[in-house]
């Protein structure tokens, strides 16, 4: 599910966020979803204020840096659905060595 991008008036006093007044970026996102990208659950209520890049960057210190990112990725247009199969995918498996997993061997640069 992309996120729709609002391109309503913004309000006079308020040029950081394309969003109408209180509309949060991820207000069609269901939480089970935000869950799935590594959004912490106590973290979740404070997401759902989320109405600019501003607005995530004061979220930064708190938030997984893999959240932080996926949260990006989705203002950015990328697909929550992709996302979550994506993250999915990279989990370590119960057999796997976590530092193996997907998901940390792309953050990884082989040197030879």
């Amino acid at each position: 599910m992309p996120i729709n991008h609002y391109s309503g008036n913004r309000r006079d006093n308020d040029h950081s966020s394309p969003y109408p007044y209180g509309v949060s970026v991820f207000a069609g996102v269901p939480e089970d979803k935000l869950l799935k990208v590594g959004i912490p659950l106590e973290i979740i209520p404070q997401v759902m204020t989320i109405r600019s890049l501003d607005d995530l960057d004061e979220l930064e210190s708190i938030l997984p840096s893999d959240a932080y990112e996926n949260l990006f990725n989705l203002m950015d247009g990328e697909n929550i659905d992709e996302l979550v199969a994506i993250t999915e995918e990279g989990q370590a498996k119960a057999d796997e060595d976590q530092l193996l997993s997907s998901n940390n061997r792309r953050r990884f640069i082989e040197l030879d």
